[in-house]
């Protein structure tokens, strides 16, 4: 399939086995613009007019046409408990590899500039503290405010978006990454929890924030 930008006319192949079933949003690579793209041959209007050409009358009656004028947002399939988990296992890989750069950095700058003065060492942690705790939430509302997908979302295929399937946007993953999501941990995770038995599989987190995550 061809997909083309509207904004700059940049056209590119991609496999028709790599389509998503639905409308999703694509950045394109000479402009940097996102867009809402539909593949042309899974939009169901075009198959509802064929089949109506030939039979006009029994189509009209087809449970099927209900199910097509069903919004996209109702009929994305949200994640699982379970594939959110292995996301996140996946994250804290990744971010553990950070960290490890990070500390590196820091054990320099203490080297250098703290010695081995009490005073100095203690200042030293804090801002260390201070740095990952930064860090970590930066990893989080920076991934999920650009494209709704840290790396372990990337890999298991799954995404974090607005409960109408609008893209998240920084503000929104700000509240759900740092604001919510410690709510979310107090009293045993219960926050967390409450994606087993929502029937859109969404956390306390979600609901504050306004979003899903979806498979993709």
């Amino acid at each position: 399939m061809t997909i083309t930008c509207p904004h700059c006319r940049y056209r590119r192949d991609v496999p028709a086995e790599r389509i998503p079933p639905r409308t999703v949003r694509v950045l394109c690579p000479r402009c940097g613009q996102r867009f809402a793209w539909t593949p042309p041959d899974r939009q169901p209007a075009p198959a509802a007019a064929e089949t109506s050409t030939a039979k006009p009358s029994p189509i009209r009656s087809e449970p099927g046409e209900q199910t097509q004028a069903t919004p996209a947002a109702a009929r994305t399939e949200t994640a699982g408990f379970g594939l959110r988990l292995v996301a996140h296992l996946l994250d804290c890989v990744a971010f553990s590899l950070l960290v490890l750069v990070l500390a590196f950095g820091l054990s320099l700058i203490i080297h250098l500039f703290g010695g081995s003065h009490p005073r100095a060492l203690e200042l030293m942690g804090l801002l260390a503290l201070f740095v990952l705790l930064t860090a970590h939430w930066l990893f989080a509302v920076v991934f999920i405010g650009y494209c709704g997908q840290t790396p372990g979302k990337m890999v298991t295929r799954i995404r974090v978006e607005r409960a109408d399937g609008s893209e998240v946007g920084y503000a929104a993953a700000f509240l759900r990454e740092v604001v919510a999501k410690p709510i979310s941990a107090l009293v045993l995770f219960c926050g967390y929890l409450m994606i087993l038995f929502d029937p859109q599989h969404r956390g306390l987190h979600d609901k504050i924030a306004g979003t899903r995550v979806v498979k993709l």
